[in-house]
C-alpha cells in the first residue's frame, strides 16, 4: 500500500470511534481497533507530510479539505487511547489532543476562507457538517485536558452550525445534488445529532431536561433511519473512495445510545 488516499481519514475515525464504543463490552477487539487506527493515523499523517506537494494539491477540492476534519477528530479519540496505555505519560496523549484540536480549528479556519466565505462560497455538501460539527468530539474527550470550557465552547458551536447548514445544505444539493462519486456522503447525515448527544451528555450528565434528550434522540434516530433508507441507493452505484464516510456517521448514533444507557 503505496499511499493512503486523503478520504481514508475516514476509516481511521471509523476505527477510533469502534475502539471507544466496545471499550467496557469487548475489551481485547477495541484494543485491537484502536491501536490499528494509531499506527495508520501515525502512518497517514507522516505519509502525506512527506508528499506534501501532492497532497496540498488534492486539497484544494472543497469536498477532500471539508471531510478531512475527521482525520483531528479522530486524533482526540485516538488520544484517550494512548491516555489508557500509558497512564503514567499523560503528556503523550494531552500532546496529540491539543495537535488534534488545534488542527480541526485551522482546517475550519482554512476551509471558511478559501470556500465558505459569502463572497467565495462553494455549493455546499453534507461533509461540511464533519468539519463544523466535528469538532464537538472536544466536548466528548474533555476530560483528558480537564478544561470544560472547552467542551461548553465547541458544543455550542457544533449546534449553531449544525441548525445553520442542514438547510443550507438541503438548499444547495437541490440546486445541485450530489455526484454518484460522493453519494456515500449522505451517511453523515445521522453524525451530528448523534455526535452532538454524546458530548452532550458527557458534559451535561445528570442535569439535562429529559426533555432535550429525547429531542436528541428522536432527532439523531430519524437521520439514523434516513440513511438506512438511502444505503441501498449508495451502494448499487459500486465502490467509491466517498464510502469511507459510512463508517463513522454509524458508530456515532452507537457510541450517543451507549452514552444514555450509562447516564
Amino acid at each position: 500500500m503505496k499511499k493512503l488516499p486523503l478520504v481514508f481519514s475516514g476509516c481511521l475515525l471509523g476505527l477510533a470511534g469502534a475502539g471507544n464504543l466496545m471499550l467496557d463490552t469487548l475489551p481485547i477487539l477495541s484494543h485491537l481497533l484502536s491501536l490499528t487506527g494509531l499506527i495508520l493515523w501515525i502512518y497517514f499523517l507522516i505519509l502525506h507530510l512527506f508528499s506534501w506537494k501532492e497532497t496540498k494539491q488534492e486539497l484544494t477540492k472543497p469536498p477532500l479539505l471539508s471531510g478531512m476534519g475527521t482525520f483531528p477528530m479522530a486524533g482526540m479519540i485516538l488520544s484517550t487511547y494512548v491516555f489508557r496505555i500509558f497512564p503514567h505519560l499523560p503528556i503523550v496523549a494531552q500532546g496529540l489532543w491539543w495537535f488534534s484540536f488545534l488542527l480541526d480549528w485551522a482546517l475550519i479556519v482554512i476551509f471558511t476562507i478559501k470556500f465558505a466565505y459569502p463572497c467565495k462560497r462553494v455549493n455546499s455538501t453534507p461533509s461540511w457538517t464533519v468539519l463544523y460539527v466535528g469538532i464537538a468530539v472536544a466536548a466528548l474527550t474533555y476530560p483528558l485536558v480537564g478544561i470544560i470550557e472547552i467542551a461548553y465552547v465547541t458544543l455550542i458551536f457544533g449546534f449553531l452550525l449544525t441548525f445553520y447548514l442542514y438547510p443550507l445544505i438541503y438548499s444547495d444539493l437541490k440546486k445541485h445534488p450530489l455526484p454518484l462519486a460522493l453519494l456515500a456522503q449522505e451517511g453523515i447525515y445521522c453524525a451530528p445529532f448523534s455526535l452532538l448527544l454524546a458530548s452532550l451528555v458527557r458534559v451535561g450528565g445528570e442535569s439535562l431536561p429529559n426533555w432535550v434528550l429525547i429531542v436528541m434522540i428522536l432527532a439523531s434516530q430519524s437521520f439514523f433511519f434516513f440513511v438506512l433508507t438511502r444505503l441501498p441507493n449508495i451502494l448499487k452505484q459500486g465502490f467509491q473512495p466517498s464510502f469511507s464516510a459510512l463508517p463513522f456517521p454509524t458508530i456515532s448514533t452507537a457510541i450517543a445510545l451507549k452514552c444514555l444507557r450509562e447516564f
